[in-house]
């Protein structure tokens, strides 16, 4: 399991905090790599995160694919907008309405996932890059639905907020570790808090998490020093 060490001298921060005033007058607090020109809007760097893991894996930067379940606001602490901003493409669902929904070009879908799952049917999606998973207390039925209706996924981020006594996080393992998936993310951190966890797609193996009860930007400014060879390196068999 990976954890980052810094020594003296070292830059901590490639990632700068910042502030966004260009989306209509919107203010959301965001990170910014000058390098990679990324700006995240997410509150834990999920949209960075699921992005360079899936360049990293030989994705093209340009031409990804989401489904935002449980999307919220469509700026503040969004897992995709930075992706659409990237030139991906994808579908957000959510119950609540919101009144800057303009500033985004997905579509969105305003419907209750807790209690009527044919939602996802009606999406007619089969495989996707990258699935953000926060719906509280329906995550895990609607993770069982995403399994049972056979929709797969490259890169998942699910919240399980581990930090508050909630058991969900138990729950998802019940669903995902028995059928091969594995973490490249274990407990990622928000403010010392673990709260989410990152998986890929079977497809890749089983492997020890990379990161494991590591603070989200941390995370982040690793990313930013893997290449594919050093990424698939550390992917270790179990």
């Amino acid at each position: 399991m990976f954890h980052l060490e810094r020594h003296a001298g070292e830059p901590y921060c490639p990632f700068l905090l910042v502030e966004s005033t260009n989306l209509k007058g919107l203010t959301p607090t965001t990170w910014y790599d000058s390098e990679t020109r990324f700006r995240s809007y997410s509150q834990g760097f999920q949209d960075f995160i699921a992005w360079k893991i899936h360049v990293l894996l030989g994705g093209d930067p340009e031409l990804g694919t989401f489904l935002d379940l449980g999307s919220g606001d469509p700026v503040i602490w969004s897992n995709t907008l930075a992706l659409e901003q990237r030139g991906w493409t994808g579908v957000r669902v959510d119950l609540n309405k919101f009144s800057n929904e303009g500033v985004r070009s997905s579509p969105k879908v305003q419907g209750d996932l807790g209690k009527d799952t044919k939602i996802l049917e009606s999406l007619n999606k089969k495989r996707v890059d990258y699935i953000s998973l926060d719906l509280d207390e329906n995550t895990v039925p609607v993770l069982k639905k995403l399994l049972e209706e056979d929709i797969s996924w490259e890169i998942l981020s699910v919240e399980h907020d581990l930090y508050s006594g909630s058991t969900r996080k138990q729950d998802i393992e019940t669903l995902l570790l028995p059928l091969g998936f594995s973490r490249v993310v274990n407990n990622l951190r928000y403010k010392g808090d673990p709260w989410e966890d990152v998986w890929l797609d079977r497809s890749y193996g089983s492997f020890l998490p990379i990161w494991d009860g590591v603070e989200c930007l941390e995370v982040a400014n690793d990313l930013l020093g893997h290449d594919s060879e050093k990424f698939s390196s550390m992917m270790r068999v179990r």
